[in-house]
């Protein structure tokens, strides 16, 4: 049987196009390399300029994504050490459902977990499962206009349609409100800083201030509330991306249901202040606040607020200036 001998390249051949070294970068990056969670900011365009304060406050209100839901999954790990993105698939799954009723879905920490210095692969599986083949499970809290605060303390892909049942029952107001609802607020800094570093670098000092600031106030109001003064239960934690990196430090408060931006460390007195005040004069307890409820905490740095469509924001925010402005003459 003969065989052909492949044929001989000619130096001219071999001038013009020599062979690719093995150490060539083709080789070498055969695969992708690795995602690294690290601080990223999105890059201006060429001629674009950069937002002065003043425009960064006239854009501010009437931000916030409207949505009639708000549910928090738990994360074991702190939002600081999540990737750019990061995501479960009981959380991709959840939120295909309940993006028809006006849900969205994130993850939250409350620093009830040792900090990791070791971001979270977005390949790897949830952090709530441990073992292979152990079934991922995931607890989380529910905020809604109607239905206040709800606690579900096991999601898992089988029980997805017990819980859809349990969300849609809270949105439409058919569950009443848990008493911990009028006790219990939630102080969400957004610190996704792998997302924006704005988030990281911002929301990073203003959730460590509010961690140092909570304790003692709370104690000053419980040696206080001993002539009747009712002192609420305030947890402070970590959200992952909100929108709105350019607004840094995002701070949501729950049940409220209140979005707040351009916060800073200097801010958090007068936040809890704010907070505290509103608490205060709602004797009924804690609720979420609906359209006709005032502007309260911080308007100036108000974002929006659940339930709301972004014209409803736009005009709570324009009869809130119209009125400060008859105030003032």
């Amino acid at each position: 049987m003969l065989t052909t001998k492949p044929p001989l390249l000619s130096l001219r051949h071999l001038l013009l196009h020599p062979p690719l070294p093995l150490t060539s970068p083709k080789h070498i990056h055969s695969t992708p390399p690795p995602h690294l969670a690290r601080p990223t900011r999105p890059k201006a365009k060429p001629d674009e300029k950069p937002e002065t304060p003043e425009e960064l406050q006239r854009s501010l209100h009437g931000s916030v994504q409207a949505h009639r839901c708000l549910v928090l999954l738990d994360s074991p790990a702190p939002i600081s050490t999540f990737p750019a993105r990061h995501s479960t698939q009981i959380q991709r799954e959840l939120q295909l459902r309940l993006t028809k009723l006006g849900g969205i879905v994130n993850f939250a920490f409350y620093g009830n977990a040792p900090p990791t210095t070791t971001p979270i692969s977005p390949s790897s599986p949830s952090s709530s499962s441990s073992s292979k083949g152990e079934e991922e499970a995931v607890s989380a809290v529910a905020y809604t206009p109607l239905g206040g605060r709800l606690t579900l303390p096991s999601i898992t892909l089988p029980t997805l349609p017990s819980t859809l049942q349990t969300l849609e029952a809270h949105i439409s107001g058919s569950s009443l409100l848990q008493p911990e609802t009028q006790t219990n607020i939630d102080i969400l800094v957004c610190t996704h800083g792998a997302r924006d570093c704005r988030c990281g670098d911002t929301g990073g000092k203003v959730y460590a201030a509010l961690r140092e600031a909570v304790p003692k106030v709370q104690a000053e109001m419980e040696a206080e509330g001993k002539g009747g003064v009712r002192v609420p239960k305030i947890r402070v934690g970590e959200v992952a991306h909100v929108g709105g990196h350019k607004y840094a430090a995002n701070v949501l408060i729950y049940p409220y249901g209140e979005w707040l931006g351009l916060i800073t460390p200097s801010h958090v007195p007068e936040l809890l202040s704010s907070i505290i005040k509103l608490h205060s004069k709602t004797p009924g307890g804690i609720k979420p606040l609906g359209r006709d409820d005032p502007l309260d905490i911080m308007p100036e740095h108000w974002r929006g607020r659940m339930g709301l469509g972004k014209e409803e924001m736009v005009e709570m925010m324009e009869e809130y200036r119209r009125a400060s402005k008859i105030a003032s003459h």
